[in-house]
């Protein structure tokens, strides 16, 4: 989503605050693209700052299908975004802002370092554990019965 700063960047400086509906459809991160489920709407004001620079302020939530990290089952996750950027016109294409760029930009600050799909998930499990194990595997798993320290 582009949004136009001729009227920010003008003699004027007029203020720019309005609702943008974010067209993000999907997030890269760590090699993994995520789906962004939901279509917000982004809250931004931009003002003149002085010397060719504006601030940018915004808030949105995005909400993913994350998988737990212990047994990779799907949670819902909402992250909020929260823009407090200020810019200077060298970082902004001619009188163009990228807001999607500035989303990602506060995705990759924001984005969980761990998901859980509850407080005490287990992780993977199965129950029978020597249901799908290699027959040459056996004298290991033996050895780590009979071995009571790891």
């Amino acid at each position: 989503m582009l949004i136009n700063l001729s009227d920010v960047l003008s003699d004027n400086h007029n203020d720019i605050d309005l609702q943008v509906h974010v067209d993000l459809k999907e997030f890269e991160i760590g090699q993994k693209v995520f789906q962004v489920l939901n279509n917000p709407s982004l809250s931004v004001f931009i003002q003149y700052a002085g010397e060719g620079k504006v601030d940018v302020k915004g808030e949105t939530c995005l909400e993913f299908m994350i998988p737990c990290d212990r047994c990779l089952s799907e949670v819902k996750e909402i992250i909020p975004v929260h823009i407090d950027r200020r810019l200077d016109t060298n970082e902004i294409d001619g009188y163009s802002l990228d807001i999607n760029e500035l989303i990602m930009d506060e995705l990759v600050v924001g984005w969980p370092t761990k998901i859980l799909c509850k407080d005490d998930c287990k992780g993977i499990s199965w129950d029978n554990p020597d249901a799908d194990l290699d027959p040459r595997m056996s004298v290991i798993r033996d050895i780590f019965k009979n071995c009571k320290e790891v």
